[in-house]
């Protein structure tokens, strides 16, 4: 259950970026930076769990 949870938040946050930066160029490098750690983040979180 956790890490169907997880899963999704990791599908969320990889989406991010790319919904991010089809509104605006600019953006785009931030979201993808931030977008890159928190999926790291998730995926570490995925990791602990199993």
């Amino acid at each position: 259950m956790i890490t169907l949870i997880i899963d999704a938040i990791t599908g969320i946050f990889k989406t991010l970026p790319e919904i991010i930066g089809a509104f605006g160029g600019a953006g785009s490098s931030t979201a993808n930076s931030v977008g890159s750690s928190a999926s790291s983040v998730a995926d570490s979180a995925a990791n602990a769990t199993k």
